[in-house]
C-alpha cells in the first residue's frame, strides 16, 4: 500500500496534524451552525417559538436562556429541590437594590474645568463600541506605559515616541490612589506633592507623544495602615493569617476610595496640563479579583461576613425565606455566616463537588453572587462618581 505524507511523519508529529484537523473541523462545525442560527433567527439569537413555546432555543418558555436575566418578561428558573432559586428578574433586582444600599454620594463641590477639558464617550453603532474623543471617531489602540516603574533611562517616553510616530496617540498609565494623606482642605503645593506621581506618569508620556489622549488606570487597593480595624483586612483560611489588603468589602474601602477617587479626577479636571490630555478612567483592584484569592481562597474576614449578611437581607428579606432556601431550620439573617467549606476554595483541591443544585448548596451560590454583587456595587459606585465629578466627558 501507497504510503500517504501523513503516515510518512513521525508519530508525534502526526498526532499535532491529527489534533489541527480535528480542532478546525470542530471550529468549522460551529461556524456553520452559527451561520444558521443567525440566517433563521434573523441575528436575535432565538428561535422562532410557537404557540406551546416549542422551539426555544433554551429549553425555556419564550426562549430566555435559563440562568439569564431578562427584565420584566423573565422566566422562573425553577429547580426541582430548589426552595432558594428566584425568577431571573429578580436576581437582576437584587443586584440593583445591593448596589443601590452600596452607593457613596460625594457632597463636596466641583471644581471649574480647566480649559481644553476634552469629551469622550463611547457609543454603539451597528452592534459595535466606537470610541470619540471630541466628536471624533478614535481606533481603540493603545500604548501601555507601565508607570509602576520610574520611565527607566527615558524607555517609556521613547517607546510613546514610537508609538505616536505610527498614529497611536491613545495611552494607558497606572497610578495608585493615596489612601494616607489627609485630603482636607490642601493648598496648591502639597496637592502638587500628593499627585506628584501622577504628574510624572503623564509627563513620561507627553515628553514622547505631545498629541497623546491617556485613559489613566487607577488602582484603588486600599492597604492596611495603624488605624484600619482588625475585622477589614483581607483574612485566609489556610492559615488565619491577615493578609496586606483591606477587604473589599469593608465600609471603610467604599468610603475611603470613593472621597479619594472625587478628589483626584476634581484635581485632574481643573489642571489644564492634565486635563487636556487624560480623557478617561480605568479602575483597577487587581483585576477585580479579591486579592490573592489564586493563592489563598476566600476572604474571611469580618468585614466579608457581615456583608455577606446584608447581602442575604436583601435577597430574601425574612428569615423564613432564608431559612426554606437553605433548607435549615437554625439559619438567620442575624446569625448566619458565610460557608466555610466552599467546594474548590484553595488551588488543587477536589474539583468534584463543584455542581451547586438544591437546597443543600445553595449556600455556595448565595456566596458566590454575592461576590459578584459587591464587585457590580464597588465599580459601578466609583464608575458613578467619575461621571458625575466630569460631568459624562470623561
Amino acid at each position: 500500500m501507497k504510503k500517504t505524507w501523513l503516515s510518512k511523519l513521525p508519530l508525534p508529529q502526526r498526532k499535532k496534524v491529527l489534533a489541527i484537523g480535528i480542532g478546525s473541523a470542530a471550529l468549522v462545525l460551529v461556524c456553520v451552525a452559527s451561520l444558521l442560527l443567525v440566517l433563521f433567527t434573523g441575528g436575535s439569537g432565538t428561535l422562532p417559538v410557537g404557540p406551546s413555546g416549542s422551539g426555544s432555543a433554551s429549553g425555556t418558555p419564550g426562549g430566555v436562556p435559563s440562568g439569564t436575566a431578562s427584565g420584566s418578561d423573565s422566566q422562573p428558573n425553577s429547580t426541582p429541590q430548589g426552595g432558594g432559586t428566584i425568577e431571573n428578574g429578580e436576581a437582576s433586582s437584587v443586584t440593583a437594590a445591593f448596589v443601590e444600599k452600596e452607593r457613596v454620594d460625594i457632597s463636596t463641590q466641583k471644581p471649574a474645568f480647566a480649559a481644553g477639558m476634552p469629551t469622550a464617550k463611547i457609543a454603539m453603532e451597528n452592534g459595535l463600541s466606537r470610541l470619540y474623543i471630541d466628536g471624533k471617531a478614535t481606533a481603540p489602540i493603545l500604548f501601555f506605559g507601565n508607570s509602576d516603574f520610574n520611565n527607566p533611562k527615558g524607555v517609556t517616553t521613547s517607546q510613546a515616541g514610537y508609538a505616536g510616530q505610527a498614529g497611536i496617540h491613545l495611552h494607558s498609565i497606572i497610578v495608585n490612589l493615596n489612601y494616607t494623606t489627609d485630603i482636607g482642605n490642601l493648598s496648591e503645593t502639597a496637592q502638587q506633592l500628593l499627585y506628584n506621581h501622577l504628574h510624572r506618569s503623564v509627563k513620561s508620556i507627553t515628553d514622547g507623544d505631545p498629541d497623546a489622549k491617556i485613559l489613566l488606570r487607577v488602582s484603588v487597593l486600599m492597604r492596611p495602615t495603624a488605624d484600619t480595624k482588625k475585622g477589614d483586612v483581607i483574612r485566609f483560611k489556610n492559615d488565619g493569617t491577615e493578609s496586606n489588603a483591606v477587604s473589599m468589602a469593608a465600609d471603610v474601602f467604599n468610603e475611603e476610595s470613593s472621597k479619594r477617587l472625587a478628589h483626584m479626577v476634581d484635581y485632574i479636571s481643573s489642571h489644564e496640563e492634565l486635563a487636556s490630555h487624560i480623557i478617561g478612567y480605568h479602575l483597577d483592584n487587581q483585576e477585580w479579583f479579591q486579592y490573592a484569592y489564586r493563592e489563598n481562597g476566600q476572604d474571611f474576614s469580618t468585614a466579608n461576613n457581615e456583608k455577606f449578611a446584608q447581602w442575604l437581607a436583601v435577597k430574601y428579606k425574612t428569615d423564613e425565606a432564608l431559612q426554606k432556601a437553605w433548607g435549615s431550620d437554625s439559619v438567620k439573617l442575624s446569625t448566619v455566616d458565610m460557608p466555610l467549606d466552599l467546594p474548590a476554595n484553595l488551588f488543587g483541591e477536589n474539583y468534584a463537588d463543584i455542581l451547586f443544585y438544591g437546597t443543600e448548596t445553595q449556600k455556595y451560590v448565595d456566596y458566590h453572587q454575592y461576590v459578584g454583587d459587591l464587585t457590580v456595587a464597588r465599580i459601578s459606585n466609583l464608575s458613578r462618581i467619575i461621571k458625575e465629578r466630569t460631568e459624562n466627558r470623561a
